[in-house]
């Protein structure tokens, strides 16, 4: 039993330590340039992990989608970086992107749940724009770099 859920005991310490790295500044304190792009690049990284992750969990479903542990390890991730992304506060700049990474993961979780209950056309439906989601906001990150506002 303690081998099925280090796993997910990892992915939630790596989440956990992620966003205490990403959290918001204090109010009332000002940050100079090098350290907003820190927070932007932090928050990018943590963001894009997630995201990057649920997208694989969901090939891996696409092939072997009548594998019960699978799809209950996918609709747990799912959950569980739903509820990541919910409470993550993105830094001043990133608010866009932050929204196009939380459609992806919250679309990867409505997959994963729909995978669990055998419903694979509205898994593949969530899946398709997870992907979709994901692409845009890498291109948001391209244009954030371009900008600037990312090293």
């Amino acid at each position: 039993m303690g081998t099925r859920r280090s796993p997910l005991s990892a992915v939630c310490c790596c989440l956990v330590l992620a966003l205490a790295v990403a959290r918001g500044s204090h109010a009332g304190q000002q940050e100079d340039p090098k350290k907003k792009a820190q927070r932007v690049t932090s928050y990018v990284l943590l963001a894009e992990a997630i995201t990057r992750v649920g997208i694989q969990v969901g090939a891996m479903l696409d092939q072997h989608p009548y594998d019960p542990a699978l799809t209950r390890y996918a609709r747990d991730l799912g959950r569980l970086h739903a509820k990541a992304i919910e409470k993550l506060t993105p830094p001043e700049g990133a608010e866009a992107l932050h929204e196009s990474f939380k459609a992806a993961v919250l679309d990867f979780s409505k997959a994963a749940e729909a995978y669990c209950a055998a419903d694979y056309t509205t898994a593949r439906r969530h899946r398709d724009a997870c992907v979709r989601d994901f692409t845009k906001a890498l291109a948001e990150v391209a244009k954030l770099k371009r900008e600037g506002a990312i090293p």
